[in-house]
């Protein structure tokens, strides 16, 4: 038998698994506010970006095409121009100003995936400089890269929306795997157990199988609700933050 910590554990893994394989993102939006009810955050960030990065592979590399490398390629490779000014900016910058303007990134992207701003041609190198430098500001700053990512991606109308998850997570496989090295020594000890690993694992297939069933059945206009309920849902729980920084400080 399994103790109530594992089966929470694999349940959270579980519903971020959907989440993520349905919509291309969201994982640790569902998997960290969860897991930090009942683990350390140090341990509860490792333990998403572990199965975060894990549960991006069969998404990223699942008939990927050279268009939809190159587009991943670009953002990641341009992303890098913003990520030490980020990391920088977070060191000298205090915590709210840090919240505060990752809120304004959430509900900025949200902005403009509900109003439908679009473009059909490519991008000139200008243009990916300014979103690779700001999604990669904002992965240094505070590891939230994707608002920038989306609102380009649901921008564009040549793509389709498997091409867009499958760009977010070729994308997110990389930068994850990027901070995942230094987190594998804040694993906590439980994910040393062969059975309770193979149980996380079961979890994560198992919400994959069922969200790549969800996927299958979104078009274009639902795929596209569904990231606006996920990006509001960040939003919120943003802004929450931000108010609890602001209480502390009256």
């Amino acid at each position: 038998m399994f103790d109530s910590l594992i089966i929470l554990l694999a349940a959270t893994i579980f519903l971020a698994s959907i989440v993520r394989t349905a919509t291309g993102f969201g994982f640790a939006l569902i998997a960290i506010p969860i897991l930090s009810f009942f683990l350390e955050p140090v341990s509860a960030v490792a333990i998403t970006m572990l199965f975060q990065t894990a549960s991006a592979i069969p998404i990223a590399f699942s008939n990927l095409t050279k268009k939809e490398w190159d587009y991943a390629m670009k953002l990641l490779l341009f992303s890098l121009t913003g990520l030490l000014p980020g990391v920088a900016f977070l060191i000298i910058t205090p915590p709210i100003a840090v919240q505060l303007i990752v809120t304004l990134c959430i509900f900025c992207a949200l902005f403009l995936i509900a109003k439908g701003v679009s473009f059909n041609a490519t991008l000139s190198v200008k243009q990916w400089v300014t979103v690779g430098f700001i999604s990669g500001f904002m992965h240094g700053l505070a590891g939230v890269s994707g608002p920038p990512i989306l609102a380009v991606l649901h921008a564009d109308t040549t793509l389709e929306k498997r091409q867009k998850r499958q760009i977010m997570s070729v994308f997110f496989l990389f930068a994850g795997t990027l901070a995942l090295i230094p987190m594998l020594t804040q694993v906590p000890a439980l994910l040393l157990n062969i059975k309770t690993l193979a149980v996380l694992c079961i979890a994560m297939f198992s919400g994959m199988y069922i969200g790549q069933k969800l996927f299958n059945r979104l078009n274009a206009t639902q795929f596209r609700f569904c990231t606006l309920v996920l990006m509001l849902i960040s939003g919120l729980l943003a802004t929450g933050q931000l108010i609890q920084f602001i209480i502390h400080l009256l």
